[in-house]
């Protein structure tokens, strides 16, 4: 049985403790801090570029020391209810960073500050699956009309070919059939196309254009009928 194809995400993490303000828990945090990473007191201009234009004090930057195959980076926890989420990691230096550089990191910062806060039996740490397959976002039909099309396409080109092209555009209606077009971005589309499908890149984000276009046009239509 052929391992089934999948693609790896940018991770998401977002924690509280029950019953402790969000105040309480800012203070947990910042005494959990261990090495490599340290709190960012005096804001680099790096940091607040990427930030938005109104920092409340509840936001915490941090900073991390090149080190253990990682690059020196900086993370923000942004407010969250009553907890926090990484709202972003990026490199110190100009750049980004991959999904599999920017998910250690965030890993990382989890095992080595988080799980070392004296609450964290009571935390709740919800920390996003690192990778996705097809019919996670589409379901199952939409997914299998998508093989159907990428599987015996000509990917020499962006689904010119006359039965390719049909077997495409019954993927885009069913994707819209089923209500879950928003799960899958023209982004994640053509990261799926070249790193799952290994369609060349140009054919990819052709197609994504596509896809997204065709998209807002059935909704458009739906609204009009």
């Amino acid at each position: 049985m052929s391992e089934e194809k999948r693609i790896e995400l940018f991770q998401d993490v977002r924690f509280s403790a029950p019953g402790m303000e969000r105040s309480e828990l800012r203070t947990e945090i910042l005494r959990s801090i261990a090495e490599p990473w340290h709190q960012v007191s005096e804001k680099p201009l790096i940091v607040l570029a990427r930030v938005a234009a109104a920092v409340s004090d509840d936001v915490i930057m941090f900073d991390r020391r090149a080190g253990d195959g990682l690059p020196e980076s900086a993370l923000t926890l942004w407010p969250s209810g009553n907890g926090f989420r990484v709202s972003n990691i990026f490199p110190a230096e100009v750049g980004f960073l991959s999904p599999t550089t920017y998910n250690d990191l965030l890993n990382d910062f989890v095992e080595r500050v988080l799980r070392r806060v004296a609450w964290v039996p009571i935390m709740d740490i919800e920390l996003s699956e690192r990778y996705g397959v097809m019919s996670d976002w589409i379901g199952d039909r939409a997914a299998e009309m998508f093989a159907a099309f990428s599987d015996v396409a000509n990917k020499s080109a962006a689904a010119s070919d006359q039965r390719d092209r049909a077997r495409w555009l019954d993927f885009i209606i069913e994707v819209h059939r089923s209500g879950n077009s928003e799960m899958l971005s023209a982004n994640r589309l053509a990261r799926w196309l070249i790193e799952a499908e290994e369609w060349p890149e140009e054919f990819a984000h052709q197609l994504a254009a596509e896809y997204e276009a065709s998209i807002e046009l059935l909704r458009r239509y739906d609204g009009l009928v």
